[in-house]
């Protein structure tokens, strides 16, 4: 977001050199289709992190912004329509990434905060968004190149991808999607800090939650078919 009038800039310089005119739409779309990359991407996390667990999502959105930065990087130019496309798909694939980004990392540092931390991890996550906002809008007001504004991308979020390495997988997660790995979530409670008894009682708690919730969700759709058998019995 805080590089986008830069980025706009560098269109229009190229646009003046004879390349592919850039109109306002394409400008326009170009910009704005990061955000519709972003609730893609959100709406995606939202689905992915259920089966995936969190901290493989995590790298899966760190590799795709990764990629589309450093393609939107190689970009000298918009010689042709195909550039301009190539472009605009990117920057949504970017978006896509973000939109992951944003959507996975409050819920993975939450799940895995200790307790009496949760809300100052939490907070922090929004801290440094705000934080990166901020120095891209000075990236931008600098004058930096196309390549820089987007190339810087590359090493941070690969620097990034190497330290989830070292991450454990959220213990919550894994307790409420793999109830076979119990065992491994006991683990990773107390590596972070949670006695024995209280890594005990969050797995016991997640898990008779979504009994419960299945438990529920079995009771409305045995009711719903119910409700159809006698509404043929009265029709017949």
């Amino acid at each position: 977001l805080g590089i986008s009038a830069a980025t706009i800039s560098h269109l229009r310089h190229w646009s003046t050199l004879g390349q592919v005119t850039t109109s306002d739409t394409a400008v326009a779309l170009f910009v704005s289709i990061l955000s519709l990359g972003g609730a893609a991407g959100s709406a995606l996390a939202a689905a992915l992190a259920r089966r995936a667990g969190r901290r493989s999502l995590l790298q899966a959105a760190l590799v795709i912004v990764a990629v589309a930065g450093g393609v939107l990087a190689l970009h000298t130019g918009v010689r042709s329509v195909g550039a301009l496309a190539s472009l605009i798909a990117m920057r949504f694939f970017l978006g896509l990434g973000l939109g992951m980004l944003t959507s996975v990392t409050p819920v993975f540092a939450a799940e895995v905060a200790q307790r009496r931390a949760r809300g100052r991890t939490v907070a922090l996550f929004e801290v440094a968004v705000a934080a990166g906002i901020l120095v891209a809008y000075g990236v931008g007001a600098a004058g930096a190149s196309w390549a820089t504004c987007f190339g810087v991308m590359v090493p941070l979020a690969a620097a990034c991808t190497i330290g989830t390495l070292w991450l454990p997988e959220s213990p919550r997660w894994l307790a409420w999607a793999r109830p076979r790995r119990r065992e491994e979530a006991l683990r990773i409670l107390q590596q972070i800090g949670e006695s024995e008894e209280d890594a005990q009682h969050i797995v016991r708690t997640v898990q008779l939650r979504t009994a419960t919730s299945k438990s529920l969700v079995s009771q409305a759709e045995e009711g719903d078919e119910d409700e159809d058998e006698d509404e043929n019995d009265d029709g017949s």
